[in-house]
This record gives C-alpha cells, structure tokens and sequence, in this order.
C-alpha cells in the first residue's frame, strides 16, 4: 500500500532533482511495505538505500544551491544533516532489534510534504535565476 503520492505540484523542474524525489517516495512506501509483510532484510536493505540515497540527493541540491547563491543554504544543508541523523539512528536502532519503522514513516511522510514540498520550492526560483543569468 502507499503511503505517499508524487504529485505535479513537488515538481521542481529540475529532472535529475524531481527523479531523486520521486525515489524517496519510492522507497518510503517500499519501507511501508516490507515492514508490513514482515520482511525485515528488506526493510534493512531499503534504509541503506535511503541513506545513500539522500546523500547523493543533498549532495547534488546543495551544489545547485550553492552555485546560485542561495541566502538559505546554510539552513538547507542543516534540515539535511537533521534528515541523515534521524535515518540514521533509526537504522540503527532497527539493526539493534528496535522497531522504529513506523517512527520512520510519519517522519518519511512528513519531510515529503513539508520539506519537498516547501523548503525545497523556496530554492528552485534562486536557482532558475541565476541559471538563466549564467547563460546569458
């Protein structure tokens, strides 16, 4: 079952950033349902996926950020470092024998709307700009 919907208004306009978005969204339902069929090497396989995955994703939308100027990267790459943080330690605590996958997914749930959808639109006009100016 999903849990969370891609929708035109989370596009950014930029493909490789829009594609990187569409894959948390990806895995956050597979975490959903490996965890609801009890497939726990999957639901240890799908939170390394999404650290992987979110670090290459920061790393590419911080480089955007940065080579526009953007007055809110300092924040930015803050809500990302909190992001890793908390995947992270509820890997861990899943490797440990804890059960935080549903910990996981309100949180999975809540940075796909709020972060994506608010954070990451407040980036993608500096970024357009300054794009555009570049190649002027």
């Amino acid at each position: 079952m999903n849990i969370v919907e891609w929708t035109r208004d989370l596009v950014s306009g930029f493909d490789s950033i829009d594609e990187q978005h569409r894959q948390f969204f990806d895995l956050t339902n597979a975490l959903n349902n490996a965890h609801e069929q009890g497939d726990k090497a999957a639901v240890t396989q799908i939170y390394a996926d999404l650290q992987s995955l979110a670090e290459a994703h920061f790393t590419d939308e911080e480089a955007l950020m940065e080579l526009a100027g953007y007055h809110l990267l300092a924040r930015h790459r803050q809500m990302h470092q909190q992001f890793l943080a908390k995947i992270m330690a509820q890997a861990k605590a899943w490797q440990d024998g804890e059960d935080k996958v549903d910990d996981s997914l309100l949180f999975l749930q809540s940075w796909a709307f709020s972060h994506l959808g608010h954070a990451d639109k407040a980036y993608v006009p500096v970024v357009r700009e300054a794009m555009a100016a570049m190649q002027e």
